[in-house]
């Protein structure tokens, strides 16, 4: 009994010196850490005393009576379950600590209030263990003031199976939870880290897109200015206009943004098992996919509006490039046309319209910036909390999803009405087709490829749904669906470049195919931060060494071969028909891959895309099929997987769909429609999304009617003239005057500027704003049809 009092006295400055030591030159950041490893030393106080009364009670050969059996029988028990509830507290203080760093490190919490947490949770601690060791001297006074009762109830414990060993291995797995906490505790301080990160790369990409408005109206006021001064001088503002477009330099800053949210997303933790909360002593554990649940939310809530923000101070930036090139260009014919005579004032009011049109389009498109950027901030301020994953557990970042295709009511009086109408509508349906056939032989060709565009436009109020829909290459991981066993088979050519094999693929597929999206989820699955682009329009960036754009890619992957420094990247060349220029014909450049290709293969994995038809007309003087490891043709997409596309992206809009009486569209009519949009765009993803969102209608800011009908097709107007040209533009992607007169040759002027002129009032070629001509996205592949059926370009069969 000698040894249990002086194990008793021992427990008493054990834990006065262990909560001491815990709030001692210790930060508070540092805290929960230190309680956890001071916590094994709590146990062995409280075990001690504990182990010795568990002995003496069950020793055989010792027997007590009196006061020593009520004082073993109390410390087992009765005073056990105060310890275990000592050591609840313990954890339970290491769990607040850590929770109250989470939200003073997103701002939720001032650094006082922490402070104030700190000091309470040591004091409450203390006062515990003051307590819970006057308890047990409280408790054995019993005995002296009730020694009848005292005994009667030691009898009755005796009775009892001894709850020492229950209480004691409890004890041990809250140490053990202790321990967990700590641990589990990093992976949230990593992710509170990476959140603050993203909050800080959102902020910077919408101060990034502000900063283009104001330097795009900084040149607006420079070039009135250069107007203002040279007033009388057409040849000098040509110059000038000159000079100041080329001081608009618009940067990548959505890209810049994508590859840090790519290396912020690694740093996450997949899935983890987090402490959320405390209920009824016990530890309440929720399993959280935190990378994935980031990803989801920002790719749903954020990245949409990120996009229409980019494409607007993008569109501000094209906007001031084209009004200086308007300015430049009729200067420039003002001064060709008189030297000598002076211009006019109407002249002079003809050269600052571009300015003046360009400011009421920044005007608005500011206060839309404004709007936007708002509400990004907003959301990244309200929701986008890693404290949520305290209150939400594995809802953390929920990801609003409409639910009006899942949820489907069947109303009679719908049925009723079809019925009604049944009638009505048979009896004017041979009337209506006569009176079509009629008006469709009074249309000229031109007229027919104008309502095929017309139709294919859709509502001009729904531009900021479709931008979700025809946005083009990787918006975010959730958004891509399908292509599973075209990722496979990339998995296994990369397994095989791994031990040894030749490093090459390539992806093809026709227009909006969906090769630029494949080709970023390749390089992020399978290269994360281990991807170098190659692209003549954008500056290379290898290990932080850049490269001006070039048209030369022998140059360019020269230049790749001497900064790569043995990291066997993924070299990503998307659209190879980009690479030709007057003075470096594709050809060469296509040499140029091969050589390299055949010379690095085995250190540097290289993934090529290119038009279906473009690889035909490699292949017929190149032996283009034979240079790839791989070939992997994205034209046609499975019907499940294009139906999803449409679901996910609808979804991220927030617009509820609905029919034309405003009842939610059932499943059945959904899967109608996304068929029939499937069967006439074969499969391709891209014409698939586009079809979707040209047939949405905008009722209200809330719901959305898809009002799809294929009732047009494109006409067949082509002719050897048109015909030739356009292959040339489908080959190249995009062109100008300048190329194709040096294509063309003498014959261009002869006979093709009248023809381009054609194409382009029709709407078949659209000259973008830096005076560089494509073909327009919605008769892109049906004029590519066109010119397959009469042989002018080859493509696989679907």
């Amino acid at each position: 009994m000698e040894n249990l009092h002086i194990s008793i006295e021992q427990t008493t400055q054990t834990l006065r010196q262990a909560v001491a030591q815990c709030w001692e030159s210790v930060s508070m950041v540092d805290r929960p850490a230190i309680l956890a490893e001071k916590a094994g030393e709590v146990l062995a106080a409280l075990s001690t005393p504990g182990d010795h009364a568990y002995d003496l009670f069950s020793h055989e050969k010792i027997q007590i009576t009196g006061q020593d059996r009520f004082t073993v029988c109390y410390l087992n028990y009765q005073w056990a379950e105060q310890a275990k509830a000592f050591l609840i507290l313990w954890r339970d203080v290491i769990f607040e600590i850590q929770k109250a760093l989470i939200l003073q490190s997103e701002g939720s919490v001032s650094k006082e209030a922490l402070q104030k947490l700190d000091e309470s949770s040591g004091v409450a601690l203390s006062t515990a263990a003051e307590e819970l060791m006057g308890n047990l001297d409280h408790g054995l006074q019993i005995y002296n003031n009730r020694r009848v009762a005292a005994d009667k109830m030691a009898s009755r414990w005796k009775l009892q199976k001894n709850p020492w060993p229950v209480y004691k291995q409890q004890m041990e797995q809250l140490v053990e939870q202790c321990n967990s906490l700590v641990k589990r505790y990093e992976e949230l301080d990593t992710s509170s880290v990476v959140f603050n990160e993203i909050r800080l790369q959102t902020t910077a990409l919408l101060v990034a897109c502000k900063e283009e408005l104001t330097t795009a109206a900084m040149l607006d006021e420079k070039a009135a200015a250069i107007l203002e001064e040279y007033s009388e001088h057409p040849g000098k503002i040509a110059a000038a206009i000159e000079d100041l477009a080329e001081q608009l330099d618009l940067k990548q800053h959505l890209n810049i943004y994508g590859e840090a949210l790519g290396g912020l997303y690694d740093r996450l933790p997949g899935q983890t098992q987090v402490c959320i909360g405390v209920l009824g002593g016990k530890l309440q554990v929720s399993d959280v996919l935190i990378k994935k649940r980031t990803r989801q939310w920002l790719d749903s809530e954020i990245l949409p509006l990120l996009y229409e923000i980019w494409e607007l101070a993008e569109s501000a930036a094209n906007g001031m490039k084209m009004a200086l090139v308007n300015i430049r260009n009729r200067a420039s014919l003002m001064s060709s046309d008189s030297k000598e005579v002076k211009p006019s004032e109407t002249v002079k009011i003809d050269l600052q319209q571009p300015l003046r049109f360009f400011k009421n389009n920044l005007e608005k498109t500011s206060s839309e910036m404004s709007l936007l950027s708002h509400l990004v901030s907003k959301r990244m301020e309200t929701s986008f909390r890693l404290s949520y994953i305290f209150k939400y557990g594995d809802d953390f970042l929920p990801v609003p999803l409409q639910s009006t295709i899942d949820q489907f009511s069947l109303r009679q009086n719908k049925w009723v009405r079809r019925l009604k109408d049944w009638y009505l509508t048979k009896t004017d349906f041979l009337r209506n087709l006569l009176r079509n056939v009629e008006q469709e032989e009074k249309l000229s060709i031109p007229e027919k490829a104008a309502r095929y565009i017309n139709a294919r436009s859709g509502d001009p109020a729904n531009a900021p749904y479709a931008n979700i829909f025809i946005t083009k290459g990787y918006i975010g991981e959730s958004f891509a669906v399908g292509r599973v066993e075209e990722l496979e088979h990339f998995g296994r050519l990369v397994e095989n470049w791994s031990v040894g094999f030749r490093g090459a693929v390539c992806v093809t597929g026709r227009r909006f195919a969906g090769k630029s999206l494949f080709g970023e989820v390749a390089a992020h699955r399978f290269f994360p931060g281990n991807t170098i682009r190659i692209s003549p329009y954008e500056p290379v960036n290898v290990k932080g060494r850049k490269m001006d754009p070039t048209f030369d890619l022998a140059e360019c992957l020269q230049f790749v071969k001497k900064y790569n420094l043995n990291a066997r990247p993924l070299v990503w060349i998307d659209d190879l028909e980009l690479w030709s220029s007057p003075d470096i014909p594709l050809t060469r450049n296509v040499r140029s891959l091969i050589e390299f290709m055949d010379d690095h293969a085995g250190s540097i994995f290289f993934m090529v895309s290119m038009s279906t038809w473009l690889k035909k007309h490699l292949e017929t003087f190149l032996d283009f099929d034979k240079v790839f490891q791989g070939a992997i043709k994205l034209d046609r997409m499975k019907p499940e997987d294009v139906r999803q596309a449409i679901l996910i992206r609808h979804g991220a809009t927030h617009k509820k769909l609905v029919d034309e009486e405003r009842n939610p569209l059932s499943p059945k009519e959904f899967n109608k429609i996304t068929t029939a949009i499937y069967r006439m765009t074969g499969g391709n993803i891209g014409e698939a999304l586009s079809h979707w969102s040209c047939s949405i209608w905008v009722l209200d800011d809330d719901y959305v009617v898809s009002r799809f009908s294929p009732k047009y097709s494109l006409p067949d107007f082509l002719n050897p003239e048109t015909a030739l040209l356009l292959s040339s533009v489908m080959l190249q992607k995009r062109t100008n005057e300048y190329r194709l007169r040096k294509l063309l040759g003498p014959s261009f002027s002869e006979r093709y500027v009248n023809v381009l002129q054609r194409l382009v009032s029709m709407g078949i070629l659209m000259r973008q704003p830096d005076d560089w001509l494509e073909m327009n996205d919605l008769v892109a592949n049906g004029t590519g049809q066109l010119l397959e059926q009469k042989g002018y370009l080859t493509g696989n069969d679907r």
